[in-house]
């Protein structure tokens, strides 16, 4: 078996890993059913836009097939190293959920906006609120918390 026939199962391989750091960067831990499926996707939208692609200009040829495939593999394990490194801890972001936009608590960002506190509607008093009994006297704003 060449070494060119050998690059389409290898950049599937890396394209599944490439969607199951995707998964786990993005919280929702490893999903390798759904990582192999985009992945199998992807794969399979390269066979048919570098076979046909190719064979528009009459290149479907051993040489442009492993060009392709070899540039399709580069990319795929450049996206799955820089997210490695980016993300695993090594200088990478902090990917705890936060309540704030800047995702530094209550501090300011970078640009100095400060987050906007929790909305808390305002509610109007002077009547009953539906199917909740009187309500606050008429005149007077209410804070609720929601």
């Amino acid at each position: 078996m060449s070494a060119a026939a050998v690059l389409p199962p290898v950049c599937l391989v890396i394209l599944v890993l490439c969607f199951g750091q995707a998964a786990r960067l993005s919280g929702r831990g490893y999903r390798w059913r759904e990582a192999l499926l985009a992945g199998a996707v992807v794969w399979g939208v390269l066979v048919v836009a570098f076979t046909e692609g190719l064979s528009l200009f009459g290149l479907l040829t051993w040489p442009c097939l492993v060009a392709l495939w070899s540039l399709a593999a580069a990319v795929a394990v450049g996206v799955l190293v820089l997210t490695s490194a980016n993300w695993s801890g090594r200088g990478g972001a902090d990917l705890t959920p936060s309540p704030f936009p800047s995702g530094k608590g209550g501090q300011r960002s970078e640009r100095g906006h400060t987050p906007p506190p929790p909305h808390h509607p305002v509610v109007r008093g002077g009547g009953p609120a539906p199917g909740r009994g009187p309500g606050p006297p008429a005149g007077r704003l209410v804070g609720v918390a929601v």
